[in-house]
């Protein structure tokens, strides 16, 4: 009786026992922990994505800021080289009227008729001037749907308003 309870409590098979549930342990602790890291990576990889997607949807951002601010300089240097175009020309037509007058009329020339011719040819520039933004004002309202087109032209017809100004304010004063 003694020896068959003996037989039955083996040592040795409980300690393997133990043993097996030890290594289930650590192997469920494992696989635990390799879950763990797993999340942890997938965590950590989609939180780089996802700064990534925001870091390239900033830089898109900024180079279509970057890029529509250079169309608009592009534009405005333009604008700019047009008017100073129109300008000089005025400005050498003016000097070959003046040249002209000088040269058709006798050196005994007064500050009065100079004045005049001058102011003759502003009003003849002004009115050129008024043309043009009559016809830059329709061209506006003909594209009201394209509020680019339209801007351009309301700065175009501003500097023209501008210039009209003057050519008025100076006949005025010539007058006087």
């Amino acid at each position: 009786m003694t020896e068959e309870n003996n037989k039955d409590k083996n040592p040795t098979m409980m300690m393997m026992m133990l043993l097996l549930l030890l290594l289930l342990l650590l192997l469920l602790m494992m696989m635990m922990m390799m879950m763990m890291m797993m999340m942890m990576m997938m965590m950590m990889m989609m939180m780089m994505m996802m700064m990534m997607m925001i870091m390239m949807m900033m830089m898109m951002m900024m180079m279509m800021m970057m890029m529509m601010m250079m169309m608009m300089m592009m534009m405005m240097m333009m604008m700019m080289m047009m008017m100073m175009m129109m300008m000089m020309m005025m400005m050498m037509m003016m000097m070959m009227m003046m040249m002209m007058m000088k040269m058709m009329t006798p050196t005994t020339i007064t500050t009065k008729t100079t004045l005049k011719t001058t102011t003759m040819m502003m009003m003849m520039t002004g009115s050129f001037v008024i043309i043009s933004t009559d016809y830059l004002y329709l061209r506006c309202m003909h594209f009201r749907c394209n509020p680019e087109f339209n801007q351009v032209c309301h700065i175009r017809i501003l500097f023209f308003k501008c210039t009209q100004f003057s050519v008025y304010t100076n006949t005025q004063h010539s007058h006087a």
